[in-house]
């Protein structure tokens, strides 16, 4: 999916077209020659969108019909932030094993309703290396996300302005099963693998085979 952001408090879908994004979002904009109307919150920004879509024939060709939509905040953990600390700036302690050739590009997805925190280690859970709230089936299963690196990033537009990172995956349902959330890890591998960011949908997708979800994680720092 070509998606991005445009103006802050705007969300550009391909599916949807403008959208606004959560207040949770605009909470954090202060606009340049208006009141403030909200205090500044230091925090991470991006949002997360996924679509359902589910494929139909209609006057004798495939179409698809969008099951679910949404579009949330997305929830930075502690392990992540100190992951890109480490990679970036080689300081913010020691993460598990950080790694330097290994980046928060895989997705996973949740097959539960995850109960989040900010010392979660994997999806809604403060043990590492376990996969107990995510797919490992149906193919859902972790997966490294579609040319995350060059091609979906965004530079500033000022000087001392965010960039725009997109990691996004389009998975195709195997079998039925309903997708709650999603979560970014730095490697498909689950034995040291290190959460980045993770969040809930904000409505479920229920799924059956060839079913398809299409995951957009929007990073801007």
């Amino acid at each position: 999916m070509n998606t991005q952001l445009s103006r802050p408090h705007l969300y550009i879908s391909q599916d949807l077209g403008r959208v606004f994004i959560p207040d949770a979002f605009k909470r954090l904009i202060s606009y340049p020659g208006t009141a403030t109307k909200h205090a500044i919150c230091l925090r991470e920004v991006g949002v997360v969108e996924a679509v359902h879509k589910r494929p139909v024939w209609q006057d004798e060709r495939l179409t698809f019909d969008i099951g679910m939509w949404s579009i949330t905040h997305n929830e930075r953990v502690d392990i992540g932030a100190q992951q890109q600390a480490v990679q970036v700036f080689g300081g913010g302690g020691t993460p598990g094993s950080p790694s330097t050739t290994l980046y928060p590009k895989v997705i996973a997805i949740a097959n539960g309703t995850l109960t989040k925190a900010k010392t979660d280690l994997s999806l809604g859970s403060a043990s590492a290396n376990v996969t107990t709230n995510e797919y490992t089936t149906i193919g859902l299963t972790r997966v490294a996300a579609t040319s995350p690196i060059g091609g979906d990033y965004t530079a500033p537009s000022t000087l001392g302005g965010t960039f725009i990172q997109l990691i996004k995956k389009t998975f195709t349902a195997s079998g039925g099963g309903t997708a709650y959330g999603s979560g970014v890890y730095d490697s498909t591998t689950v034995s040291g693998s290190i959460l980045y960011v993770e969040d809930n949908f904000s409505t479920t997708a229920v799924m059956v085979t060839n079913d398809t979800l299409a995951v957009t994680w929007t990073i801007t720092n």
